[in-house]
């Protein structure tokens, strides 16, 4: 073999380790999902957005499903209930499509009561300027009047952004 055949062999190599590390440091084991969620827990989902819930037959309160979808000024009300918390996040931001993804693949572990927003960071103007949001992957909590409680960046999970959301 080639002296540059090697190289571009180790550097594929590298690149798919790191990858690989990467990948795993930022998701949960499905292991943990599975040990978050009771027997009888179930997930429905509807078309306008993505919602995730865990049937409470053992208790008598009644509560709304956590949720991940588009932002709507109209979902800041959940907040009389529950935490909204607004994700701008840019198509074109990796660190934005990370968070996204693992937000995606971790629907169940959003706890009753909690909404997330996904606000589009290149359309959303008038909103990035309410809240003073200079830059993709900005995460803001709100109140149900849409009043700023907290404003953050640097949340790389799901169970990041909730604890951070407080």
């Amino acid at each position: 073999m080639s002296k540059q055949v090697i190289i571009a062999v180790a550097v594929v190599a590298t690149l798919a380790v790191g990858v690989a590390a990467y990948a795993i440091s930022h998701t949960r084991p499905v292991a943990m999902v599975h040990e978050a969620m009771t027997e009888g827990d179930s997930i429905h989902t509807d078309k306008e957005s993505t919602t995730t819930t865990a049937d409470q037959s053992s208790t008598d309160v009644p509560k709304t499903p956590g949720t991940y979808s588009a932002y709507s000024a109209d979902r800041l009300a959940d907040a009389k209930t529950g935490k909204v918390v607004i994700f701008f996040a840019a198509s074109w931001c990796p660190d934005c499509r990370a968070l996204d993804a693992n937000i995606t693949a971790h629907l169940a572990m959003i706890p009753t009561g909690f909404t997330i927003l996904k606000a589009d960071y290149d359309q959303e103007l008038k909103l990035k300027q309410k809240y003073g949001v200079t830059y993709q992957h900005t995460l803001v909590r709100v109140d149900q009047d849409g009043q700023l409680i907290k404003k953050w960046s640097g949340s790389f999970t799901l169970t990041e952004l909730l604890g951070q959301a407080g």
